[in-house]
């Protein structure tokens, strides 16, 4: 089992390539306000993850933008 502040850093650095890989847009570390796993940890279940943002614009342009998503998991799928 990681220690959480491994756990923290690898879910603030997968966040912050998703948002620049698949949306084009590049955050630091003090654009995201909080960020925490939902639900209780198990070892056979993934849990969603929660971002809540400094900026009510960086939340618009990202799910403006969730269609890029879908495209990118439907390529990677195929």
């Amino acid at each position: 089992m990681e220690k959480v502040s491994d756990r923290k850093v690898s879910n603030e650095t997968f966040v912050t390539d998703l948002l620049d890989c698949v949306f084009n847009i590049k955050v630091d570390s003090g654009d995201i306000e909080k960020m925490y796993r939902l639900g209780r940890w198990s070892e056979d279940k993934a849990r969603p993850l929660l971002v809540v943002f400094n900026s009510h614009e960086l939340k618009q342009e990202i799910m403006t933008n969730l269609r890029n998503l879908k495209e990118t998991l439907i390529n990677f799928v195929e």
